[in-house]
């Protein structure tokens, strides 16, 4: 099956890239052998970084890191072919290639996201010992009892070879023996980690707050992403105006006054700022409560601003500033962040970080309406603070370009 449509996949991209560099050739010179060339270098990249074996790139991770590693590669690879003898100068502009690049990246992430969910999986099998976990969707549990003291897995040797599981789970602290039994290809989970990798969240219940200052907090990364995000912030700013333009404009035929939001939210460790978004609710009553179902304070035209995730534009302006990122944990108020730390004592740690307009948090849960809502948004908040990398904010860049086009995703 996977074979299949490997195949189908090969040529819709070469549908693709046809289309694309045609495009790009309206709007950016680019003769014809520049567009034969960047078919053939991007359909060679592809294969060179497995785009095809779809079981290597179920992981998201793995899809993201890959693609950009093939648009990348082709991009050099073009410059290396066609720029650098004197005659490329006139064959191939700049612009053409950059704008190729970007549409390549997002093809490559929806085609293989579709792809993948065509095949079907095989679900994933825990043998778990001496412990109860949670069986996600598309998993089965075998469940060994254990008393206290040592696992020995030669005492276990049969199980393993009958089941053959893709994980093997034992309680936090376990003291294992005979590990190195084990084929190299199972590996060993705490069950705490079992919501951690297959959920993509903490468990609140388990989780210790120092397990964030190992390796959440580097300077190397601050440093990059900070650049990164002020070059995009003030790109995207001049680039999504028009919107903000459109926004403003229908908030005013349905509800007229100032169209924008400005509210105190709490930054990094606690710092003061005004957060700017487009107004998507009546001007009278208070705005300070939850988000319902159905909210009768937000007027027609605010539900389709909130639903393509128009009100955040203006936060660009915030991260120019410096008082957010464009990923992070969404800033609260004041009043609502002091409540929210008394009755969950882990809240005020998604504060270590610069709030951002996106988040993990924000695509897999929807709005607060609950206490519940909030604990388990703070979940993937955290998730997002311990494994943060330039990669994952990638990810969820792409996804929240995906939402707003296909309005999938957590509201």
């Amino acid at each position: 099956m996977s074979a299949v449509v490997g195949v189908i996949l090969f040529f819709i991209d070469v549908s693709f890239l046809f289309g694309s560099v045609y495009l790009v050739s309206l709007v950016s010179f680019l003769m014809p052998i520049g567009q034969f060339a960047i078919i053939i270098v991007s359909l060679l990249s592809f294969y060179a970084f497995r785009l095809y074996d779809l079981s290597r790139i179920k992981r998201t991770q793995n899809l993201l890191s890959n693609s950009l590693l093939a648009v990348v590669t082709s991009g050099v690879l073009v410059v290396l072919i066609f720029f650098l003898p004197r005659l490329v100068l006139e064959q191939i502009s700049r612009r053409a290639l950059f704008y190729e690049s970007i549409l390549l990246l997002v093809y490559l992430y929806v085609s293989r996201k579709a792809a993948s969910s065509v095949i079907k999986r095989s679900p994933v099998k825990f043998l778990s010992i001496g412990c109860k976990i949670d069986c996600i969707d598309d998993c089965s549990v075998k469940m060994l009892t254990h008393d206290s003291g040592p696992i020995d897995f030669h005492s276990i040797q049969e199980d393993i070879s009958q089941y053959r599981p893709d994980f093997v789970v034992v309680p936090a602290d376990s003291n294992l023996l005979n590990v190195n039994i084990l084929p190299l290809d199972t590996p060993v989970i705490s069950a705490k980690q079992v919501t951690e990798i297959f959920s993509l969240r903490l468990d609140l219940e388990q989780f210790r707050p120092e397990e964030l200052y190992s390796h959440a907090f580097s300077s190397w990364y601050e440093s990059v992403k900070g650049v990164i995000e002020w070059i995009m912030a003030l790109a995207l700013s001049a680039v999504s105006l028009p919107l903000v333009l459109i926004g403003i404009i229908a908030v005013m035929l349905n509800d007229f006054g100032n169209p924008f939001f400005v509210q105190e939210r709490l930054g990094k460790n606690g710092k003061h700022f005004k957060i700017i978004k487009i107004r998507t609710m009546k001007k009278e009553g208070d705005h300070t409560g939850w988000t319902k179902d159905r909210d009768d304070r937000i007027f027609a035209a605010g539900r389709v601003i909130r639903k393509l995730r128009f009100d955040e534009l203006p936060q660009f302006w915030n991260v120019l500033k410096g008082d957010m990122a464009i990923v992070g944990p969404r800033p609260e108020t004041p009043a609502i962040a002091a409540e929210l730390s008394e009755e969950i004592p882990l809240y005020s740690l998604r504060m270590k970080v610069r709030p951002g307009i996106t988040g993990w948090a924000q695509l897999n849960w929807g709005y607060d309406r609950s206490i519940e809502d909030v604990k388990m948004k703070l979940s993937y908040d955290l998730f997002y603070i311990k494994n943060r990398s330039i990669m994952f904010d990638l990810r969820i860049m792409l996804q929240t370009i995906e939402t707003m086009l296909l309005g999938r995703g957590a509201k």
